[in-house]
């Protein structure tokens, strides 16, 4: 299989609890980290998939995703986005 250690990937979800979203998410991250990808996840503090990521060493972006429109938080993104250049399209 094809390295994708170029690659890096910013993953988000607001919800703090735990179910099959985001068991879906905790096993693509590790996936994708198992082929390389640099993975990151940004989430509401107190998140228990971001415990779960920290704890396999994927780096955590605690934010407070107020609403859709949570400038403060999408400015946030944006700086991360540019710090770690994420690919995106």
């Amino acid at each position: 299989m094809q390295s994708l250690e170029d690659l890096r990937i910013l993953h988000t979800e607001i919800l703090r609890g735990w179910g099959g979203q985001e068991s879906r998410v905790l096993a693509e991250c590790l996936a994708m980290k198992a082929l390389g990808a640099q993975v990151y996840f940004s989430c509401r503090p107190g998140s228990v998939l971001a415990e779960k990521l920290h704890a396999y060493g994927i780096e955590t972006l605690p934010l407070p995703y107020r609403s859709n429109a949570d400038l403060k938080t999408l400015w946030a993104l944006v700086r991360f986005i540019k710090t770690k250049k994420n690919n995106i399209k």
